[in-house]
């Protein structure tokens, strides 16, 4: 026979369970919230109204021999990636 309360004993697992559904329907309302989307205010953004148009300014010579340099060595560019593979007494 146990020395606790029988109220004890049959309260305790009732208490256990209520806390475990709370918990879950918290972490659904997080987990809803996170996920579900904003609806408060401006649904689009009109990038056409918020830029400015800038007129095109005339370059100078050596900038626009730059620029046909790039455009003209851009074609033989290569890019290198090393990647190396070190081992050591902790990674076998």
């Amino acid at each position: 026979m146990s020395r606790y309360p029988s109220s004890y004993s049959h309260d305790r697992p009732a208490v256990a369970t209520l806390l475990n559904y709370v918990l879950l329907l918290v972490l659904i309302g997080v987990v809803v919230w996170k996920l579900w989307p904003a609806h408060t205010g401006p649904t689009a953004i009109d990038w056409e109204k918020q830029t400015v148009k800038v007129p095109p300014i005339d370059l100078a010579a050596d900038e626009k021999a730059n620029i046909e340099l790039f455009k003209k060595a851009s074609p033989s560019v290569v890019n290198i990636t090393t990647v190396a593979y070190r081992r050591s007494t902790f990674n076998v």
